[in-house]
């Protein structure tokens, strides 16, 4: 069995709007072509009309049985709310994990702020991803995507199933 661990789905040259049904057809597609059994879309930390919600890629998946989805979560853009509406995701089984963005957003992976995340993470048993490493973007700073920063989370919550890939693998 082959699974794509991180695929997205966003429209990154912005020169002209394509649907969400689009994007996960032309997925499913590449998917077949490759031979590839299953893939993880990683939504993403922004909103836009490029970059669709994690709830918007939750329902877009329903059916597609090849499809599991892991909630983009913004350090800078998130309140009580979206807390509420992530949280429910795990426990009904419709995100497969959660993903930051240091780099793309000014925070450090082990920022207080993030602490309620990670402890939802070990309660639903779900892994945590971080970027790590240079951006996309001409704006990211690397000095928060050093994989080094993890280490924190690695002592502070050895429970959860963090996962930097392919800087860090947690040591059982």
């Amino acid at each position: 069995m082959i699974i794509d661990v991180h695929t997205h789905i966003n429209n990154y040259h912005e020169d002209r709007v394509v649907s969400l049904e689009d994007c996960l057809n032309n997925l499913t597609e590449n998917m077949a072509q490759n031979k590839v059994n299953y893939s993880l879309v990683l939504s993403s930390y922004k909103v836009n009309e490029h970059r669709p919600s994690t709830r918007q890629v939750v329902e877009a998946i329903k059916g597609r049985h090849n499809l599991g989805v892991v909630a983009g979560v913004s350090y800078l853009h998130y309140d009580h709310r979206d807390v509420r509406e992530i949280s429910e995701y795990p426990e009904q089984g419709l995100i497969k994990g959660l993903k930051f963005y240091p780099g793309y957003e000014p925070f450090y992976p082990n920022d207080i702020r993030f602490k309620l995340m990670y402890e939802m993470a070990i309660e639903y048993d779900v892994p945590v991803m971080f970027h790590s490493g240079d951006t996309y973007a001409p704006t990211g700073k690397v000095k928060y995507s050093h994989p080094l920063h993890i280490d924190d989370l690695a002592v502070d919550y050895p429970r959860p199933k963090n996962s930097d890939l392919p800087h860090w693998k947690p040591l059982d």
